[in-house]
């Protein structure tokens, strides 16, 4: 027989009216009764009615909010696909969405977003968030007020976020440098360009390319390192400055996006000794950086799924009030390069077409 909300109620000494509140994620009652009857109804297994929460929910949207460091930097396009595709998975439900796209990585453009959108209504937040002590004790705040949040494509330290959805960015940093101990023979001064140390999936991949090259790459050396805050333009001219203040560079890693405008940058200056070049993903610049033969190879971490996946979570949490059987969800890093002089391992990489 099925759980009820009375039966819940019941067990917890509270009214029904305060389990349908807490079930359908309503504020209006104390965190320490909201989290006894969240564990009761996980202990006796109770789970909505979905048809039921359908025609109760008539007129009154799923809202979700998302706030994504998208402006200008064509990764996120197919995320974006992968949200709007989500909808298609729960034809009973209207859901909307309220977002906010920032471009580059300003702490106090984020928390505006922040407060502006906990102030509009929205029942779950999505966020690609910048790795700040400011963010994280906001996040904190939203989610104390009964707003549970899912972070996207990059986590954060110290946030009580209720999952998180993205890239294993440790172990892509080591994809990317056993790539290049492949491609240099173990050889190697290495530059590295990131889109931010704000951002903590940038800095771990950074971690797991030098904990790798130091590791398993004596004669592999890390030269020195650039921001460049995901922007072409930016890239172009930090670019030019590292290959101005170290000459000796033979190989880049391009540890964010911001690609297309670093390589030009390099094509420019050493179009006659042209470096080893690693990027990451698998947007249209880079995928024709690739084809043409400037970049050597690329790690990707499926942009779609992200999205689709980062969505579900938070609307299966406010239909069934469950919370993921994991709270970080990686996505698979895939390398994808052109078969040329260098043999990879076939399950390892999937060529471009």
């Amino acid at each position: 027989m099925a759980v009820t909300s009375k039966q819940i109620a019941d067990i917890a000494g509270v009214s029904r009216g305060t389990v349908d509140r807490v079930l359908n994620n309503r504020s209006g009652v104390k965190k320490e009764t909201e989290i006894r009857i969240r564990r009761i109804a996980e202990q006796l297994g109770y789970v909505p009615n979905r048809a039921g929460k359908a025609l109760s929910s008539l007129g009154r949207p799923i809202i979700l909010g998302l706030i994504l460091n998208s402006e200008g930097n064509p990764f996120y396009d197919d995320i974006l696909r992968g949200i709007q595709a989500a909808k298609a998975a729960y034809p009973d439900f209207c859901i909307e969405y309220k977002m906010k796209k920032m471009r580059g990585y300003h702490v106090e453009q984020q928390i505006a977003a922040l407060e502006e959108l906990t102030a509009s209504g929205i029942q779950a937040l999505i966020i690609t968030p910048i790795n700040s002590g400011l963010i994280a004790q906001k996040i904190n705040e939203v989610v104390a007020s009964g707003i549970e949040v899912i972070t996207l494509n990059t986590d954060i330290e110290s946030a009580n976020r209720l999952a998180h959805v993205g890239c294993n960015y440790i172990a892509s940093g080591k994809t990317a440098a056993g790539l290049m101990g492949l491609f240099t023979n173990g050889d190697a001064r290495v530059a590295i360009v990131t889109g931010s140390v704000n951002m903590l999936g940038h800095n771990q991949r950074i971690q797991g390319f030098l904990e790798s090259i130091q590791n398993e790459y004596p004669n592999m050396k890390y030269v020195g390192m650039a921001e460049n805050n995901d922007d072409d333009i930016q890239s172009y001219n930090v670019v030019k400055q590292l290959l101005k203040a170290h000459p000796e560079i033979t190989a880049f890693y391009f540890a964010a996006a911001g690609v297309y405008g670093g390589v030009k940058a390099i094509t420019e200056c050493r179009a006659d000794n042209m470096p080893i070049i690693l990027s990451c993903d698998d947007v249209e610049q880079t995928k024709h950086l690739v084809k043409s033969g400037q970049i050597q190879a690329t790690v990707c971490q499926e942009p779609y799924r992200q999205g689709l996946e980062s969505v579900r979570i938070a609307v299966e949490y406010l239909i069934t009030a469950k919370k993921p059987a994991q709270s970080v969800i990686y996505m698979e890093n895939q390398i994808k390069y052109m078969a040329t002089h260098l043999q990879l391992p076939p399950h390892d990489v999937l060529p471009f077409d």
